[in-house]
Order: structure tokens, then sequence, then C-alpha cells
């Protein structure tokens, strides 16, 4: 009896478990938010939309594409996904309008996530971009960078970078082609290298001497010959390459590994490095006899933290985890930004030959002064010319290139958004890479949308729907009575660098340094079409979005 007693209390307790593990598991089933669209199979196991998500990532390697196809998969311009357990759903919405609000008018609703914080935090948790717009410590941040992006700084101190980086890329492209003789090579690592070459000058003030390129470019005249090629021939050239300098090694390190001992000794490089640069602007910017002229980023930032210790009755910290973490946030920002999209950029140039030929007329009829004398138009030509073209192959660039494919915002609050209530807490993504941005966007009954929505006018309705899956810079363009050409900025969707109080801090450097890059650029070369086997529109995801495939065949131009 006492062994039967025993074994019928196993089985009750066996059951007793069994019924709290069924109901711990279905507690923890995703809770949709009642009324947004979702998939149904999610709602299911524990792991929501994950199993989907891992199946497209076997064969693809993109996250936000997938998520954007949801939204047509469901019909709807808002959705909800289930990606983190026992988490908030996240929701998804692909509507210029809606984002365009969210962005600039209801900033008190909606606020910076911390899905940057998640992304940044091991590299620079100090940076602005990681902190919330409440956040006690983001008005000093900002205040410590605020001169950055003037105008006279970008163009005085900045653009002279950017121009002299380029020209030795160009050099360097110029020994490749001719080694090539029309055969395509890989782009990625020489735009990498140069924008890396360019903010180690810019922003920390270190010696041109020691960039990377102009160390590739040295072995490469160097080394032994290329073995005898067929010009006809369509295999990619691999060029035989240096080790890059220790810094360049550590700053790519940084941004695209995660081998966590390269990653230990990469930071301690880079920790090294900056500490010594704030140390000698230092002593340069204090005492009688002290400079006067930032010629860096690095500098202005000492300069400014030199007169807000003096008002503020305090010794200077230069060597706050501030002002290392917003340094470092213009390798983060310039290399993956700008390196991305001019990655696309030239891709299109390269798929799109009529653009190409038209781009590059426009700057010799801009420039003529410098065609006329067989040059290179200088870093001031550039950054003062106005050419409507240039700035509409530019716009079009950032609306297909989607190198952001989605701005993510925190409700504060409870909000509602196309008559749904999303709840306190919860992510929202506003895609930029699907209908209403590359594609025409869902039909939205207007009574659905908030006030402050139904009253922007953002032009849409002049939109040329038919094409937005197209390269087409024209659509940018307007010509007034007179034949004269400019740019409607509000020609069609786009907005890479986000907008708001909470958009790119960088936007005039990443324009900057794009508007210098393409302009020497296609001023030398022709971006000759690729073999159909080296052309894809797929991406590969890191910080931001790159082109899988990044071949390019070159010609002079001159």
């Amino acid at each position: 009896m006492g062994s039967q007693a025993g074994m019928a209390d196993i089985l009750l307790l066996t059951w007793l478990l069994l019924v709290v593990l069924l109901i711990l598991y279905r507690r923890a089933l995703p809770k949709p938010i009642p009324g947004i669209p979702y998939n149904l199979e999610a709602t299911k196991t524990i792991l929501g939309d994950i199993p989907a998500l891992t199946r497209h990532l076997s064969s693809t390697k993109e996250v936000f594409p997938w998520m954007c196809f949801q939204n047509i998969k469901l019909k709807s311009p808002i959705i909800q996904l289930f990606i983190k357990p026992l988490s908030k759903p996240w929701v998804i919405i692909t509507d210029y309008k809606e984002a365009q609000d969210i962005l600039t008018r209801r900033t008190k609703e909606f606020d910076r996530s911390p899905y940057f914080s998640d992304i940044f935090h091991g590299v620079m948790p100090n940076h602005h971009i990681t902190m919330s717009s409440t956040d006690e410590r983001f008005p000093a941040n900002r205040k410590l960078i605020q001169g950055m992006m003037s105008p006279q700084f970008v163009n005085d101190i900045l653009a002279p970078q950017v121009y002299s980086a380029t020209e030795m890329l160009i050099e360097f492209w110029k020994v490749k082609s001719e080694l090539a003789q029309g055969r395509p090579f890989d782009l990625r690592d020489d735009i990498i290298e140069t924008l890396l070459d360019t903010i180690s000058v810019s922003t920390f003030g270190l010696s041109r001497s020691h960039g990377a390129i102009s160390a590739q470019l040295a072995f490469l005249r160097g080394a032994p010959s290329l073995s005898e090629t067929d010009p006809t021939t369509i295999t990619p050239v691999e060029f035989p390459r240096t080790q890059r300098p220790p810094l360049i090694d550590a700053f790519i390190t940084l941004t695209q590994s995660m081998v966590l001992p390269s990653m230990r000794r990469s930071k301690a490089l880079k920790e090294a490095m900056i500490s010594q640069q704030l140390t000698w602007a230092l002593r340069r910017f204090s005492g009688k006899g002290a400079e006067q002229t930032s010629t860096c980023v690095l500098d202005d930032i000492v300069r400014r933290e030199i007169k807000l210790a003096e008002k503020e009755k305090r010794v200077p910290d230069c060597q706050s985890r501030t002002i290392f973490d917003e340094l470092y946030g213009f390798v983060t920002g310039g290399v993956d930004t700008t390196g991305s999209t001019l990655m696309w950029a030239i891709k299109y140039l390269s798929e799109n030959q009529d653009a190409q030929s038209r781009l590059r007329m426009s700057l010799r009829d801009s420039f003529s002064t410098a065609s006329e004398k067989a040059r290179k138009p200088t870093v001031r030509e550039i950054t003062k010319a106005r050419i409507p073209y240039l700035e509409a192959f530019l716009e079009e660039t950032f609306r297909m290139a989607v190198t952001i494919p989605s701005h993510v915002r925190t409700a504060t609050e409870d909000v509602v958004v196309l008559g749904h209530v999303i709840p306190k807490g919860t992510d929202v993504f506003l895609s930029i890479n699907g209908p209403g941005f590359t594609s025409p966007g869902f039909d939205i009954d207007e009574k659905k949308r908030s006030e402050s929505c139904a009253s922007l006018r953002d032009g849409s309705e002049q939109w040329e729907l038919k094409d937005m899956n197209l390269f087409r810079p024209e659509r940018w363009l307007v010509t007034d009575q007179n034949g004269n050409e400019s740019v409607n900025h509000s020609a069609a969707p786009q907005m890479l660098f986000s907008l708001g109080p909470r958009s790119c801090f960088g936007k005039r450097l990443g324009q900057l340094n794009m508007r210098v890059l393409l302009v020497l650029l296609v001023w030398h070369f022709e971006f000759l079409p690729l073999p159909g086997e080296l052309i894809s529109d797929d991406g590969i995801e890191k910080f931001t979005r790159q082109p899988r495939l990044t071949f390019v065949r070159l010609a002079d131009a001159s």
C-alpha cells in the first residue's frame, strides 16, 4: 500500500508540474497587440517569428528586406513581429507620411530606441547615438560636438582631407586599372581604407603618411607583375595586398569583427592613440601662446572642452569617456554609412550608363575652367558649386541604397498610429526600403491618421509611382520657363539620414564626402558595365547595408 501511495504522489506531482509548465509556456507565448496584423503561426511558439526569419537568413543574410516583406505579405502598412522572446513585439511601419510625422512632430511620444544602445554599447556606450533625448548626459554630449557640422568647419577643415584621400585613391585605381586591362576587381577594401585614411587625419589629426591606401599603392607598384591576362576575359583580378597600418587594421576589426582577442588588442591600440592625441592637443591649446586654429575634429573638441571648463570653473577633462566615444563615432559613422553609400553609388554608375554620361557632362560644363585647363576641380570649386544633376544623382542614390533600411523609435507612452494603440515601451521600426519608398505605398484611409500626420504636406501627390523601383535621377529635377534646372527635394520619398531633432548628426559631412568622392571619381574614370554574374541587388548587413558584390571595371575618362 505504501509503495502504491508513493507512486500516486509521484504521479500527482508530475501532473502538477506538467500543468505548471503548460501554464508557463502559454504565458510565454507571444502576446499580439490587438488589431495590428501579425503572422498567426508565430503566436504558436515561444520563438515567434524567429524560425521564419532564420530560414530567410540561411539564403539571403539580410534581416530588413524580410521584415519589409511581411508588410506586403500581410497587406498592411503597419504590422507586428515577434523577434525577441518574452518581450514586446516589434511594430513595423512602412509609410512615408507616418514616418515623417513620428520623426518630426511626435517627438514627445517617440524617442530614440534602446535598440541603438544594444548595437553600439560594446564600442562606444557614451556616444550620443545610444542615448534617449531625456538622458541627462545628452545635452552635454551634443554641446561638446555642436560646432563639428557647421558649414565653415566642414568645408574649410574636413573637405580638404576628403579631397586629398580621394586623390590617393584615384592614383591607386589608375595603377589597378592599367594592370587589370579592362578586367573587373573588387573595390570594397579600397573604399573602406580610403575613408579610414580620411578620418585618421580629419578626426584625430594623424599624419597622412601612415595611410592604408598609400601603403597599398607602394606595395602594388613594387610587387611582381601580374601574370599575362586576356583582356577579353571577365574573370575578376585579385591584386596582391600588403598588411594594413596597425591603427587602420584596428579600426576595421572594431567595426567588423566579433573575435574577442582581436577586439581587445584593437581597442587598446585605439584607446592609446586617442589618449595621446588628446594629451598633445591639450598642451597646444592651453596657457600663454596657445594655438587658436583647429585642424581636425579632435582639436575643436579639446578647445571646446577648455572653454567649457573655464566657464564652469573646473579643470578640463580631455580624457573623459564622453570625448573618447564621441570621437570614435566619426569612425563608425563616417566609414560605414559613407562607405556603403559610395559602394551603391558606383554600382548605379556602372548599371546606368546614360545617367553616368549625363553626370560627367554636367560636371564638365559646371567646372568648365578645370576642363579647359585639363585639370581636376579644386576642393573649393566642388564645395561651392551647385550642380542640379549631381544633387539629383545623390538624392536618388540615398533613396535607392537604403544603407540604413529602418529608423527605430520607442513609444514613450501609449500611442495611436493608424488607428491602432501601441503600448508604451514598444519598439517601432520605420522602414524605408519597401512600400512607400521604393515601390508604391499602401492605400490608407486618411481618417486613420493622427491630426498632425493628416496635416502634413509631403508632396506625395506629385510622386511618380510607376517607376519607384528604378534608379532614375531625373525624377528629382524640375525645369523653369527659362529652361533652368533645379532640384526638388520633395520629388520622391527619401529619408536615409532620418528627420527631426534626432536625425543623423553627421548628415552634412556624409553629403560632403559623397559629393567630393563622386565628382573626382566620375571626373577621372568611366565605370564600365559588368557581366551579369558580377551584378546583384542583394546586400549584406553589418552596421549598415552594403552591396553583396562590389566589383568595378574602369577606363580613363580624362
